[in-house]
Formats: C-alpha cells, sequence, structure tokens
C-alpha cells in the first residue's frame, strides 16, 4: 500500500487496503476460509486469491465496487513459517471477473529484499493482468 499511495495523485484511484498479518483477520476480514488454513497454512495459491478477493470486498463502499484487488501471503523471514522457507511468495488478484494466483516465488535475500521484490513482483502481475484486458 505504500508504494502505490508514494504516487502523488493516487487518492485519487487508491480506496484502502488490510494488513492481515494475524491468521484470524485473514479469517475475520478478509474471509479466507478457515478449512483452507487449517489443511494448507496460509503460505499458499488459494489463500492470496481469497485474500484478494476479500480486499475487493472490504474496500466496497457507496454501492460501487473496487475495482481490483491485491494480495500477497509468504515468508519474509528471518525464520520459515509453517514449514514455508524464507522468500516463499504467493500473489492474488481479483476482479469483477474472477481472481488469480501466482506463485510460489523464492525471492532471496534479507527481509526488506524480500519485501521489495514481492512488490514489484505484485505491480508487475497486476500490469500484466491490464494490459492483457486492454487487449482482449
Amino acid at each position: 500500500m505504500a508504494a502505490l499511495t508514494s504516487v502523488e495523485g493516487a487518492s485519487a484511484v487508491f480506496r484502502g487496503g488490510v494488513v492481515s498479518y494475524a491468521t484470524p483477520l485473514k479469517q475475520q476480514l478478509l474471509n479466507v476460509d478457515t478449512k483452507l488454513i487449517s489443511r494448507e497454512g496460509v503460505i499458499h495459491s488459494e489463500v492470496a486469491e481469497q485474500m484478494a478477493e476479500g480486499a475487493r470486498t472490504i474496500t466496497t463502499f457507496h454501492g460501487t465496487p473496487t475495482t481490483w484487488g491485491i494480495s500477497t501471503t509468504g515468508v519474509a523471514g528471518p525464520e520459515p513459517q509453517d514449514g514455508k522457507p524464507v522468500g516463499m511468495v504467493f500473489i492474488g488478484i481479483a476482479s469483477a471477473d474472477g481472481s488469480q494466483a501466482w506463485g510460489p516465488f523464492s525471492f532471496p535475500g534479507t527481509r526488506d529484499r524480500i519485501r521489495e521484490a514481492t512488490v514489484i513482483e505484485a505491480l508487475a502481475r497486476l500490469r500484466e493482468t491490464l494490459v492483457a484486458r486492454s487487449l482482449a
């Protein structure tokens, strides 16, 4: 969210978002399936998809749906989580046409480097999605 809102004029198109580090917030705020999390953990492609869908839902207001939801879920370190290695990341993007996830990515480096690579990749995937949509 910080990367998106660092651009002047972002408030004209950016509604907001959710940072849901805690698993219960993924379930309660973003409506990620509890059984999915129990079965797969939070670092999973389907979790990324459901998080992106939840982001669209939670930022919809005044009867106007949010156009795009973007999510990331992964391990930035310093320790593995749920048996997933440091650097493993999934990215989700949702629109009215449906949702999709990419990954697992394996980003090397420090916690900051993994987070930076995740943002760059998420924005690249959104750009690809927008370009493909404009060509359709």
